[in-house]
């Protein structure tokens, strides 16, 4: 007898779907290439972020169906080298923000990514607390739109927050715990990065 899913699980899976972390960074790239002039000085800064911190970590996608030894290790293999491309692509965005860039603001950016994956290691590795990653990369997209834009999109983004969180419990992929250090990971990378 087939397991019946329900409209709750469905919506969940949309949402996770639509959220998933290169398809945001882009959207937040796109908006603030659109609406401020302080972030993005050049063409090439606003395709420098969207390569570093979508494009690299997004062939995490395919790559996993491609490579036989990650496509055998199923969700946890793709997990791994979701987060093997994205450290790269932060290296890469860091590196393009210290030697590449005079915005200031996209150095932050860039090294909020950065600094996300190190607390991430820190947390999973080290500590031995399980936290998100999808959290983490999400928070990062929702913190800096919060901060580029205030008002009205504070409000907008925490609402993004919740239904994101809502759906990645909901759906089983990440506890509630593991959603919020994840969070945690994100804002005290952009802290420190804030502040550095």
């Amino acid at each position: 007898m087939e397991k019946t899913i329900s409209a709750k699980d469905v919506t969940a899976r949309i949402i996770r779907v639509c959220s998933v972390p290169p398809l945001m960074v882009t959207l937040l790239v796109l908006l603030l290439s659109l609406k401020r002039d302080d972030v993005f000085l050049t063409f090439a800064d606003t395709a420098a972020a969207i390569l570093f911190l979508a494009v690299i970590p997004a062939l995490a996608y395919p790559l996993s169906a491609l490579i036989p030894s990650v496509r055998s290790k199923g969700r946890e293999g793709q997990r791994s080298l979701a987060f093997v491309l994205s450290a790269a692509g932060y290296v890469l965005g860091a590196l393009y923000g210290l030697f590449m860039t005079q915005s200031r603001f996209l150095r932050i950016i860039f090294c909020t990514y950065l600094l996300s994956v190190v607390f991430l290691l820190i947390c999973n590795r080290l500590l031995h607390v399980r936290a998100s990653g999808h959290a983490c990369s999400i928070s990062g997209v929702l913190l800096v739109s919060t901060i580029y834009f205030g008002g009205v999109g504070a409000v907008i983004n925490l609402a993004a927050y919740l239904l994101i969180l809502w759906a990645s419990v909901t759906s089983g992929r990440h506890t509630l715990q593991e959603y919020l250090a994840g969070t945690l990971c994100c804002g005290l990378a952009l802290l420190v990065a804030w502040f550095y």
